[in-house]
């Protein structure tokens, strides 16, 4: 994954980077939401 952001510009490279791990992270926090639900 890195490997291949490393071939996009640098200005559109840290939207993308930031907007990966902010999904990851929502995906991570709906988990654990759906998890204490139970």
């Amino acid at each position: 994954m890195a490997v291949v952001l490393l071939g996009v510009e640098p200005d559109q490279q840290v939207p993308g980077i930031r907007q990966h791990m902010a999904s990851q992270r929502h995906i991570i926090i709906d988990a654990r939401r759906s998890a204490w639900a139970r």
